[in-house]
């Protein structure tokens, strides 16, 4: 199983819009370890069409 979370330079939680980047987890042994990283930029002047765009390309590199 894997998560992914969007995360702020410091590694905690981030507003969508906010500067970050995913971090991607997965769960071995009952213990998660982070298994990827990949940078989303979004921006509040996107609409929901070019967000969905870019969640979906992010999707398929974390695969």
């Amino acid at each position: 199983m894997k998560i992914a979370v969007y995360v702020d330079s410091f590694g905690n939680s981030a507003d969508i819009f906010g500067k970050g980047h995913i971090e991607v987890f997965e769960k071995h042994a009952g213990c998660w370890h982070k298994f990827q990283q990949q940078e989303f930029d979004v921006n509040e002047e996107m609409n929901l069409d070019e967000i969905r765009s870019s969640a979906f390309n992010l999707s398929e590199k974390t695969s």
